[in-house]
């Protein structure tokens, strides 16, 4: 509903909103493909086969526990630093536009994927 309003998309509360809202669909749509993942491996009796930590991490729902992880912390972080500023200095917070929000949430999504990539590089070396 946001995405298509004009009106509710340049207010920058909903877009704050609206992210939170996204991540939270990230966050279990991790749960959902590792239970999908689990499934199969009960149904073909496999179990959990052995692999290496490099075989381990580019597992789809691996991926997405290591990105969503140090996500939700950056995402919590960064939104009780939004509300800090907007208690703070609310006539500045009440000037900033939406590209205040958009940078915000570059940010909280940006991080976790460095991390990632940093994962999968030193696993990669491990083996």
């Amino acid at each position: 509903l946001i995405h298509f309003s004009s009106k509710l998309r340049s207010q920058k509360e909903y877009l704050l909103y609206a992210g939170c809202i996204l991540f939270d669909i990230v966050f279990g749509l991790t749960y959902s493909v590792a239970a999908v993942y689990r499934f199969f491996l009960s149904w073909n009796n496999t179990y959990f086969p052995l692999f290496t930590t490099y075989q381990c991490i580019l597992t789809p729902h691996i991926i997405l526990f290591v990105y969503i992880t140090p996500g939700a912390g950056v995402l919590v972080f960064l939104c009780s630093l939004d509300r800090l500023f907007g208690v703070f200095f609310p006539i500045k917070y009440m000037k900033m536009t939406t590209h205040y929000v958009i940078i915000l949430f570059a940010v909280t999504f940006t991080i976790p994927l460095l991390m990632l990539i940093a994962g999968i590089i030193t696993s990669s070396r491990a083996n």
